[in-house]
């Protein structure tokens, strides 16, 4: 039996990165994200029935994207197919 696809996508909780995550998660990837805020993950979740596991995490700190990262790993046997930076400054 074939592992499902991963992929990563920060900003995935508004706009342009919200559409990729829920595209992804339509073409049945395994979908892993930063959002900014609890609302955005509530609203992902909603609208991807849950098939997008979104996190809040402060793209500027180092420490809080090291720390997803590794959250990411460990729920995915350290495995990523996709990985797409959608974050701008």
């Amino acid at each position: 039996m074939r592992k499902k696809r991963s992929g990563s996508n920060n900003r995935a909780g508004s706009g342009l990165g919200r559409d990729i995550a829920l595209g992804l998660a339509v073409k049945d990837y395994r979908v892993f994200g930063t959002a900014m805020s609890a609302e955005e993950i509530a609203d992902l979740k909603k609208a991807s029935s849950a098939a997008v596991n979104l996190t809040v995490c402060d793209i500027t700190n180092e420490g809080a994207v090291k720390a997803w990262a590794g959250e990411v790993a460990n729920q995915n046997e350290g495995r990523l197919d996709l990985l797409i930076s959608n974050a701008e400054f």
